[in-house]
């Protein structure tokens, strides 16, 4: 099934049964281990469907060693979420708890790279989910950040937070660290998405069927009186200036329920590919290095992995896997 010694010197198929493997390397002769014929060719049939590593296999695991995180800075990064998370448990079971919150928080989620398990070595940022029932607000966010300050003075006196309003966020890090990692508490609520979308069915809207709504307005404006329509309209405007006022940014918080799909996303689809993980890394690390790849971003290149290695006929090595997706890419911008 592999390839002979005679077409060593001849092109390379990288997509064989046995890509990138030379059969005069001696470290994989059957004698060796005393194999049978029989046994030789049955394992020879097996190999095809996950070959066994070759040089270039290795050169790209070595590579993905390089650029994944060290021990110590995946404890670190860790140490920091798990605080965090733990706090910020804490500050929303009594948010909750009070009658004057309307606002109730639904969960906390973990998305982007750390929930993906996709971080590299010069990654200094995750990122955490705050959901809630209903639109968080800019007092909610406030008041989470100084409870959240003061709780989480508890476990480190190092810790320190920053309030982001305009990122409808607020982030935790360790200044006085070696490798001072960001931890980013978005808010969002799936209520926003839904009220996106009944804005967008209000415009298609048919013709016909708006003029059956102007005429019900005209029948009610017989019946209520002008003057008491014109209190109760701006009792309405001042009540939606105020919390137009006291909303945070729609678009940071669409962008985090965005985050959230793509975890769920690659989790279901992506995770479980062989050697997705690792191209998704390395391609991440040659996008930053590479001005030309910089047009990629994360979710592209989540998305090219992904469809590149499932649509494959079979399991493909570290470097078959790689070169498959570079092959996608490169017949993309065709």
């Amino acid at each position: 099934m592999g390839p002979n010694k005679n077409s060593v010197g001849g092109p390379i198929d990288p997509f064989s049964s046995d890509p990138f493997a030379l059969a005069s390397d001696d470290s994989y002769s059957n004698a060796e281990y005393g194999v049978s014929d029989a046994d030789s060719s049955m394992a020879a049939f097996n190999k095809g469907f996950m070959s066994r590593l070759s040089k270039l296999d290795r050169y790209v695991i070595k590579r993905h060693t390089e650029i994944y995180p060290k021990d110590q800075q995946l404890n670190s990064i860790l140490g920091l979420v798990g605080d965090v998370e733990q706090a910020m448990k804490q500050v929303s079971s009594e948010w909750n708890e009070g009658e004057e919150n309307t606002v109730k928080v639904e969960g906390l989620v973990r998305v982007g790279h750390l929930a993906k398990g996709l971080l590299l070595a010069n990654d200094k940022s995750v990122s955490i989910i705050l959901l809630c029932i209903s639109p968080p607000t800019k007092s909610m966010l406030q008041q989470f950040h100084l409870k959240l300050r003061s709780r989480i003075k508890e476990c480190d006196s190092e810790y320190d937070t920053m309030l982001l309003e305009k990122e409808a966020a607020f982030a935790i890090t360790k200044p006085a660290s070696e490798d001072s990692m960001f931890c980013y508490v978005t808010f969002t609520s799936t209520a926003l998405r839904g009220k996106d979308e009944v804005e967008e069915l209000a415009g298609t809207v048919p013709d016909e069927e708006q003029e059956v709504v102007k005429t019900e307005v005209t029948e009610l404006n017989e019946i209520v009186p002008p003057a008491a329509e014109k209190e109760e309209k701006a009792d309405i405007q001042a009540v939606t200036v105020a919390d137009e006022a006291d909303s945070l940014p729609s678009e940071k918080c669409l962008l985090a329920l965005a985050e959230l799909r793509h975890a769920r996303w690659f989790s279901a689809m992506a995770s479980n590919l062989p050697s997705c993980v690792e191209c998704i890394r390395i391609m991440r690390d040659l996008c930053r290095r590479e001005p030309s790849w910089s047009c990629l971003t994360d979710w592209s290149i989540e998305l090219i992995v992904e469809r590149a290695l499932f649509s494959a006929w079979r399991p493909l090595n570290p470097a078959a896997s790689l070169m498959r997706v570079m092959e996608v890419s490169s017949n993309l911008g065709t």
